[in-house]
């Protein structure tokens, strides 16, 4: 078996080391991660990662990943403008 090993972020982040690894935590094996699916497909690929055969995104391609909400609830995926920054909250990405 080979072990092809990552960028140094994954280790950093997620303790993650080699593809392998992904692979396993990507298909909901146990790990001491608490790295939700979506931030390592984001670090797919921003490293050109090949995802696990078969396994089905969390992130869809086109769909914001951050949000501001304003005190009525609304979102947008823009950012406030400096007037407008004290109603609203950046929402983590998801």
């Amino acid at each position: 078996m080979t072990n092809t090993k990552l960028p140094y972020e994954f280790d950093l982040l997620h303790d993650i080391k080699t593809v392998e690894e992904l692979h396993r935590v990507l298909n909901g094996e146990p790990h001491c991660t608490d790295a939700e699916p979506w931030e390592l497909e984001e670090l797919c690929e921003q490293f050109s990662i090949p995802l696990p055969e078969g396994y089905s995104k969390h992130l869809k391609k086109g769909f914001p990943t951050t949000v501001w909400i304003d005190d009525n609830g609304c979102y947008q995926d823009w950012a406030p403008t400096v007037e407008e920054a004290h109603r609203f909250q950046r929402m983590r990405k998801y």
